[in-house]
């Protein structure tokens, strides 16, 4: 093999190997600071939802009918799994917040893992 090729096909296999480097170092959507064990509903939920939800969704008269300031309300939306197809944008749901930027990766982790924990008051 010729000096050329021999230096084209090193400097390809480096430039291969930092972008798999790369790759492999992005920061997963769950990252250190992003809690998914053992989510508190008190703890955790409910500030996601106030800060995102209760100004629509609480109150005498809920967007939609749809009110999110008690477990109960909660509970139901959970059940019915408009709480997580909402806010997780999944096919055939109303997407929310709706008319504002998704809530972040953390956010809806940390949801769908209190979901999957059984979605305890605690």
């Amino acid at each position: 093999m010729n000096r050329d090729k021999l230096t084209t096909l090193l400097l390809l296999s480096a430039m291969v190997g930092i972008l798999i480097f790369e790759a492999c170092n992005k920061k997963s959507p769950v990252t250190p600071d992003c809690i998914i064990t053992d989510v508190s509903f008190s703890e955790v939920i409910v500030p996601i939802l106030e800060d995102n939800c209760y100004g629509c969704h609480s109150g005498n008269n809920p967007s939609s009918g749809i009110p999110l300031d008690s477990y109960e309300a909660i509970k139901q939306q959970v059940a019915n799994q408009k709480l997580y197809g909402s806010i997780a944008r999944l096919p055939g749901y109303v997407p929310m917040p709706l008319n504002k930027d998704s809530l972040p990766k953390c956010k809806i982790n940390q949801i769908k893992a209190w979901i999957d924990e059984g979605a305890n008051n605690n």
